[in-house]
């Protein structure tokens, strides 16, 4: 049985310092480098909690992006506005903790996106989230 979790925004009283995806780069960026980009506007870092213990179980960041509509298909560009380049959300890091890996971890940080993408009623967002290769301890299912 999979604990239940809970999405919030990274702050101050999260503890990091035993978060292990296995990728020390991303436990490194989560560690040290995550809140300055947070404050210089660069992106933004989300935790997913477990609830009994909260306990940081992965975290992903998002930032803002485009797309040039010369990437995209021609179908999709005709029923564009002439602009040149699409907004977009960026999924830019999304690593899980070791203890926490092989729970569906795609499917629940995607649903914040999905979310967004409902608010914003963009039904295009779905072909254009681009995402990074760093991308530790996931299982797509």
């Amino acid at each position: 049985m999979t604990a239940p979790f809970r999405f919030e925004t990274l702050g101050k009283q999260h503890d990091r310092s035993a978060f292990d995806c296995g990728e020390e780069s991303l436990d490194r960026y989560f560690k040290t480098q995550a809140t300055q980009d947070i404050r210089r506007r660069i992106a933004n870092c989300f935790v997913a909690l477990e609830a009994v213990t909260g306990q940081v179980a992965a975290y992903y960041t998002i930032a803002a992006s485009s797309i040039p509509l010369v990437d995209l298909p021609e179908e999709v560009v005709r029923r564009l506005p002439h602009y040149p380049t699409l907004p977009a959300v960026r999924i830019g890091r999304l690593a899980v903790d070791l203890r926490f890996q092989g729970r569906g971890w795609w499917t629940r940080c995607a649903e914040p996106c999905r979310l967004l993408r409902r608010s914003m009623r963009l039904s295009l967002m779905r072909r254009t989230i681009r995402l990074s290769p760093s991308i530790s301890g996931m299982d797509f299912v």
